[in-house]
Order: structure tokens, then C-alpha cells, then sequence
């Protein structure tokens, strides 16, 4: 397999960006969460199609 699935958005930074510089959890804004959620979709979306057409490649080679 040329590309390993996996995800590649790093949940630990995310939660580390949402917590005060004392270590307190913060709440996000219901808009930066869906924001958040379009462009994970769009990545692992992209990858996956990335991943895909490599293995397509691969087999015909």
C-alpha cells in the first residue's frame, strides 16, 4: 500500500488549543467547532481520494 490511512488531523493540539494558559478547559464557539468538523471532513476526504487513486496507480503498474 503506497499511502497509510489514517487521520491526520491531531485531536491532542486541538484539545491543547482549546484550554486557557493556566491548563482550564475553554468552550469554543459553536462556530469554530463546525468550522472545525467542514475541514476535517474535507481533509480526510481529500486523503482518502489521494490514497485511492495511488492504489489505483499502484495495481495497474
Amino acid at each position: 500500500m503506497i499511502l497509510e490511512r489514517q487521520n491526520y488531523i491531531d485531536f491532542k493540539k486541538i484539545a491543547k488549543d482549546f484550554k486557557d494558559e493556566i491548563g482550564r478547559p475553554v468552550e469554543p464557539a459553536i462556530s469554530e467547532m463546525e468550522a472545525l468538523n467542514e475541514l476535517f471532513v474535507l481533509a480526510q476526504s481529500g486523503a482518502n481520494e489521494i490514497g485511492t487513486k495511488l492504489e489505483n496507480l499502484d495495481s495497474e503498474f
